[in-house]
């Protein structure tokens, strides 16, 4: 292990950390504010609006996860609900996690190390995905780096009650930002073994993890209340996303396998010391750091693959906890090579193909749904007294954020499900979309707009009801969204 452990900002390697940092917040703020919000965002949004009382009801009843990201946006969003500024909290933490891996890195492998580390995730298509979504993934990647960085120096110092207790409310934090955090603290622990025996060491991190544990019983408590009825809709896994998965991580936005080979060989090249490390040392600190950061990239991805299972929990954005470890795998490659300019050369490329991916790949992808052209397609065809159905109550959640920009007239566009404009209920089950509901809906309007989120065969039947008296006359379909005006006949 190096010793070269400060931070000081009149240092070489630190000059090159702010760099580093800037081309981070170059990418993380380029574009920030072009993709429309999508309906996870929207929910955020719709969430930290609330007022404080039904704030509290919601994360105590609804939304268990990330409960400490939709606090800090809450009060965030008083400066504002536009895209830029309702992401830029997560551009923020995505920025700040650059010199806390660089940190991590270098306190384990070494200055030259955490400089590649950092290189590489400042241009991660992955990375930069997040740090432009307006959810915890952002703020849970800052965290649990942040959690890794203060276990190491637990593990180094354990008599720093300081640092120990940094380590058991940041690593809190991370599992309350979001639950897959709770997986990071899972592998730090189970990396303990591979330290020298110190008896003092391990009392100390018992009593961390036995203190986190205390802290984080009222979140276990309403996930057994409450159970996992969000996250229902996530499929069994397979074995392809598991390849999909490490495709992400490495940045390959478009799946084009160009940076994942490549990464595949400094990676394989840390494995290769890690293994003849072990072989010759044992138990020890150089056996341990390779571990570490080895349990940190696959503990996460193998037990919540291995769960789902049995309850369906494996989704990609949820394992960027992962990332950390896979970074820090290339990157210490990197600096095991020791030819330089192959070094040089193997790091110029996963840069060059990184940026590549970001604006070839990234950004001119939509994200999962588009909510802001059907909006505006809606708001210019839309005449007075017309009424306007979602199906799937999320559609109306995404459709109103936009729709409150364009300040339209309030008798413009009357929402008849699942509720009124302004009164969308979060924490209580929409009213039966029955047949005869639909059916009164000719006594009240002469046209109707329906908006489905993800059109399925469920569906049908709305369309069926509502073509006994009325006929399509315009259909728009945009990614995951379907717009539909129906005319009486």
């Amino acid at each position: 292990m190096d010793n070269e452990k400060g931070f000081s900002l009149i240092s070489y390697p630190n000059n090159l950390v702010i760099g580093i940092t800037i081309v981070a917040s170059f990418f993380s703020f380029l574009h920030i504010g072009q993709k429309s919000i999508w309906i996870d965002e929207a929910i955020s949004i719709l969430i930290a609006k609330l007022p404080w009382r039904d704030f509290w009801a919601v994360l105590s009843s609804m939304e268990l996860n990330m409960w400490f990201y939709l606090l800090l946006l809450k009060l965030w969003i008083f400066l504002g609900d536009s895209e830029y500024i309702i992401r830029s909290l997560s551009a923020l933490f995505s920025i700040a996690s650059i010199p806390v891996l660089y940190m991590l890195t270098m306190r384990l492998f070494g200055v030259h190390a955490g400089l590649i580390t950092i290189s590489l995730v400042s241009v991660n298509a992955f990375f930069i995905e997040y740090a432009q979504e307006a959810r915890g993934y952002a703020l849970v990647y800052f965290l649990v780096v942040l959690s890794s960085y203060l276990f190491v120096r637990v593990t180094e110092d354990p008599g720093d009650k300081k640092t120990l207790y940094g380590y058991i409310i940041v690593s809190t934090l991370s599992v309350y930002s979001h639950l897959f955090a709770a997986l990071i603290l899972l592998a730090q622990t189970l990396s303990v073994p591979f330290l020298p025996a110190n008896k003092f060491r391990t009392r100390q991190l018992l009593f961390a993890n036995l203190l986190i544990g205390v802290l984080l019983i009222p979140l276990a408590f309403l996930i057994l209340t409450v159970g996992g009825e969000q996250i229902s809709w996530i499929l069994k896994p397979s074995v392809s996303q598991l390849i999909e998965l490490f495709m992400d991580l490495s940045g390959d936005a478009g799946h084009v396998k160009y940076i994942t080979i490549i990464f595949l060989l400094p990676c394989s090249v840390t494995l290769v010391h890690a293994f003849v490390t072990f072989l010759r040392t044992k138990r020890s600190i150089d056996t341990w750091r390779y571990v570490f950061i080895i349990f940190i990239l696959i503990v996460p991805i193998l037990v919540s693959y291995g769960v789902s299972f049995k309850k369906p929990v494996f989704l990609n954005r949820y394992l960027i906890v992962s990332l950390p470890g896979l970074i820090m795998l290339a990157g210490v490659g990197i600096s095991l090579i020791k030819d330089k300019q192959f070094n040089a050369i193997l790091l110029i490329l996963l840069m060059i193909f990184s940026v590549r991916s970001i604006i070839t790949q990234y950004y001119p992808k939509e994200k999962e749904e588009n909510n802001r052209a059907p909006v505006s397609y809606v708001f210019s065809q839309a005449k007075r007294g017309d009424g306007i159905l979602f199906y799937k109550g999320g559609a109306m959640i995404s459709f109103e954020y936009y729709w409150e920009k364009l300040n339209p007239p309030r008798d413009l566009l009357d929402s008849v499900y699942p509720w009124k404009f302004g009164q969308y209920k979060y924490n209580v089950p929409p009213p039966n979309l029955n047949v005869s509901f639909l059916e009164s809906l000719k006594d009240h309007y002469e046209r109707i707009w329906v908006v489905f989120r993800y059109e399925d065969i469920d569906s049908r039947y709305i369309i069926t009801s509502i073509e006994k008296h009325y006929q399509v006359e315009q259909k728009k379909n945009y990614p995951a969204i379907h717009v539909l005006l129906f005319v009486k006949k």
